[in-house]
């Protein structure tokens, strides 16, 4: 249900709930699945983004994230929009378990002692996206084309999300 300031944040997180969100991806994307050869390419793409950006963000994860006292997992309200359940279900036939919780003190629910349990094609896109001030530092101390070519990257990656909603809702719909 709606709160009066706006949608519930985050979405789905009752399982029938959550299962109505994956039937309104799963039934159409069947009945109509060779239709969705772009929203497939699309998502192709997206992956082959994502992984290579994923490989810069451990880098920097990597001097950044071991020693913050301010974990954006402990503090943020993370979840999976349409957007990170269309992706995931048209790359690998199958979706998360369940919505993303917070824990009693707060933290997201896949937080672990040795980071985050999912792997980074599996986690939201907002898990992605969000860069700290330290790692924004990292990058800029690395020379004015790294942080240039990771927001390029990045900005790509938003654009074809976006492209493969809209390309999913025009097969389907």
């Amino acid at each position: 249900m709606d709160h009066p300031a706006g949608p519930e944040i985050p979405p789905w997180k009752i399982p029938e709930e959550w299962n109505q969100a994956l039937q309104s991806i799963e039934i159409p994307a069947q009945r109509r699945w060779d239709k969705l050869e772009n929203a497939r390419m699309l998502a192709g793409c997206v992956r082959q983004d994502l992984t290579e950006i994923s490989t810069r963000i451990e880098a920097v994860a990597g001097r950044t994230c071991t020693v913050c006292e301010d974990i954006c997992c402990c503090r943020a309200t993370v979840w999976f929009d349409f957007r990170d359940l269309l992706f995931i279900y048209l790359n690998f036939g199958r979706f998360p378990a369940g919505q993303i919780t917070r824990t009693l003190n707060g933290a997201c629910s896949c937080l672990s002692s040795t980071g985050c349990t999912l792997e980074r094609l599996h986690r939201p896109f907002l898990c992605t996206w969000y860069c700290c001030p330290a790692q924004i530092r990292v990058m800029e101390g690395e020379g004015p084309g790294t942080r240039r070519a990771f927001e390029a990257l990045l900005n790509r990656i938003k654009a074809n999300r976006k492209a493969l909603e809209d390309a999913f809702i025009a097969a389907v719909g």
